[in-house]
């Protein structure tokens, strides 16, 4: 028995071999978000109203999109609030900007979404900036509310990537107007092609951003113009970034997917070398016992050797005992015999003792007649 375990621990050890796992992508659930109610003046712009950089919101849930945001502003609080008959999936956000400060994120969010409200809570903490979504207004289709009203989307537009809009642009306030204007009135002809209701369209200065609300088929249109409005080299300078970006990622992922790898053989190397070093002691273990069965089997046979020698010494032992026995039960006819001798000579002894005694009386008889006889002559 421990011979085949000590075979199983030598197979078991050269059967140990490192297998690398193929990667796998996890899908992040994106929490649900809140909205703001529109407010019509803009948040004054305070010391602590700190500056973002560079902010995207691609499409995000508004809880996901302050968590982004969040994790930009490490030192800024913010809130999400959602009502119990509020729907999950609204609003969404999808904003690209650069260099805007938190309040006028926030004013375009409200903005862009009516019927959200937006509070600030002040304590020795800090500001905590409280996003509260109430249930969006949905027209009743029963009521007779056209069916396309009940479909519309709100979208944000970066009105700075398009013609006539670059920097050079920026620096005149008028420039900029009738590049804007035009850009306007492009869009708007292009969206009376749809017929229905006209969707709603607002210009957020501060921002330079365009809000858009409407159905799908005017969020499409409105798309393509923009797309045609931005000048070639941004829209290469786009692709690019695209490019730059996928490559940026497929660059993280191998190196996660490398870290993965490094990390898994490091664990395999570890399991491995602790699974040689039990395997060893394992062997260890059964050498020993095999050496102590070894050592026991010898005691055995040693004491078989003493039980045979002493159960021969007994056998001598009992023939010897049975010979005495028999040497005294002769002793003891030979005494019974000896004694029948002896008796038989005393009763002999005793007749001859009695005939001896009256042949004296005989002879005493005798000498006593011949006596008389020889008195009376």
């Amino acid at each position: 028995m421990h011979r085949s375990l000590k075979t199983a621990c030598l197979l078991a050890l050269m059967a140990v071999a490192p297998i690398y796992p193929a990667a796998r992508a996890a899908d992040k659930a994106i929490a649900p978000t809140a909205a703001v109610e529109k407010t019509s003046a803009p948040r004054p712009q305070a010391e602590n109203d700190p500056i973002i950089p560079d902010i995207e919101f691609n499409n995000l849930l508004l809880d996901h999109a302050i968590e982004v945001l969040s994790e930009k502003l490490p030192h800024s609080k913010f809130v999400v609030l959602r009502d119990k008959n509020a729907p999950e999936n609204w609003p969404t956000l999808s904003i690209k900007l650069k260099g805007v400060s938190v309040s006028q994120l926030m004013q375009l969010i409200q903005t862009a979404h009516p019927g959200l409200e937006l509070k600030e809570i002040d304590g020795p903490g800090g500001t905590i900036t409280c996003l509260l979504v109430h249930p969006p207004e949905v027209p009743d289709a029963a009521a007779g509310e056209p069916k396309g009203k009940m479909l519309q989307a709100v979208r944000v537009y970066r009105m700075s990537a398009i013609n006539g809009l670059s920097d050079k642009a920026k620096s005149d306030p008028v420039a900029r107007k009738e590049a804007m204007n035009k850009a306007l009135s492009l869009i708007g002809v292009a969206l009376e092609q749809t017929g229905g209701d006209p969707p709603t369209l607002k210009i957020h200065e501060e921002t330079g951003t365009l809000i858009f609300k409407g159905n799908a088929d005017q969020e499409s249109i409105l798309e393509n113009v923009m797309e045609t409005l931005r000048p070639e080299q941004i829209q290469r300078d786009q692709v690019s970034a695209e490019f730059a970006s996928v490559a940026t990622e497929r660059n993280e992922l191998q190196k996660e997917l490398q870290r993965v790898k490094a990390e898994y053989e490091r664990r395999t190397d570890m399991q491995v070398q602790e699974l040689s070093e039990k395997i060893v002691r394992l062997l260890k273990i059964v050498d020993q016992r095999d050496k102590e069965t070894l050592d026991h089997s010898g005691q055995n046979e040693r004491l078989k050797i003493r039980l045979e020698m002493i159960e021969e010494h007994a056998k001598k032992l009992e023939a010897e005992s049975m010979t005495k026995s028999d040497h005294m039960e002769k002793m003891r006819a030979e005494l019974r015999e000896e004694g029948a001798m002896k008796e038989e000579f005393h009763r002999r002894w005793s007749a001859a003792e009695n005939e001896r005694n009256k042949v004296l009386l005989d002879l005493n008889a005798l000498k006593g007649s011949k006596s008389v006889k020889d008195d009376s002559k």
